[in-house]
């Protein structure tokens, strides 16, 4: 509590209890009274009866809310990295002022007990384990308070790029399995895209995904081509505005055309209306 000037700046203020806590010591001047961190009492003489000078008593308040911003910041530390804005954000959401948080991330860097240069390097590390593009890695790092300046000096391999993204090939197939070759390859591109990867990665990758098989494909198109004649049928009263709807429903969907004519023809003169 920051106390008031009594207008005796010579005489300052004169302690009349000490109350040692837990986590603090208690200071008392009469009404008023400040909280010290243990390591300042212990580092000076404190005593009933002791007179402090104005000026005193406030480089102790202000050593003590360093003291409780960097004790805080350790706790923080102890439970997740952080980068240095992330850091400071934590702490001015617990109502420490700039200076103080100044003071304290002054005295972790001095401990070495953050470095941005370190956060980007044992994220990335993370990251890449996880198998994210750089795209993602780029947009996370950015979340976490790395600025453009320093983004813009991070190295990604493409070769390590790709390696990732084919990692990812095997169970974004097994996902898409029941898709038609075209539509599987199209999902997994959109995937890949969604998890980091640059175009021209998930395009190379994508085309490697292998082909469905005809038998899937064939029961993949009986399923789809069902839904749209039964939708169709609510929508249309004509052979011809039926069979648009289907085609328009089915050919973005990556069946062959040639198919789906061939099971339009199969069923359109058993249709009814």
């Amino acid at each position: 509590m920051q106390l008031e000037n009594s207008g005796n700046q010579v005489e300052g203020k004169t302690i009349t209890k000490i109350n040692i806590c837990k986590n603090k010591i208690v200071l008392y001047f009469g009404k008023d009274k400040i909280d010290i961190s243990p390591d300042v009492y212990v580092s000076d003489y404190f005593y009933v009866g002791k007179t402090l000078p104005i000026s005193e008593i406030e480089k102790l308040e202000k050593h003590t809310y360093v003291s409780d911003a960097y004790t805080d910041a350790l706790a923080l530390l102890s439970r997740a990295m952080y980068t240095e804005w992330g850091l400071r954000e934590k702490l001015y959401a617990r109502d420490y002022h700039k200076s103080t948080v100044d003071q304290a991330i002054t005295q972790l860097k001095k401990n070495k007990l953050i470095n941005d240069k370190n956060y980007i390097k044992e994220y990335i590390s993370y990251a890449n384990d996880k198998l994210y593009g750089k795209n993602k890695i780029i947009q996370e790092l950015k979340k976490r308070g790395i600025f453009d300046d320093v983004i813009r000096t991070i190295e990604f391999s493409e070769a390590k790029e790709l390696s990732k993204a084919k990692k990812r090939l095997p169970d974004l197939e097994k996902q898409y399995m029941n898709l038609t070759t075209s539509d599987k390859r199209q999902h997994i591109f959109n995937a890949l895209i969604r998890e980091g990867f640059a175009s021209d990665v998930a395009s190379e990758i994508s085309k490697k995904a292998k082909a469905t098989s005809k038998s899937t494909s064939d029961t993949k198109l009986r399923k789809d081509f069902s839904i749209a004649l039964r939708q169709g049928k609510m929508k249309y009263k004509t052979i011809n505005g039926l069979k648009a709807y289907i085609f328009r429903s089915l050919a973005p969907k990556g069946h062959n055309v040639s198919d789906i004519n061939a099971l339009w023809e199969e069923i359109e003169n058993e249709i009814t209306f």
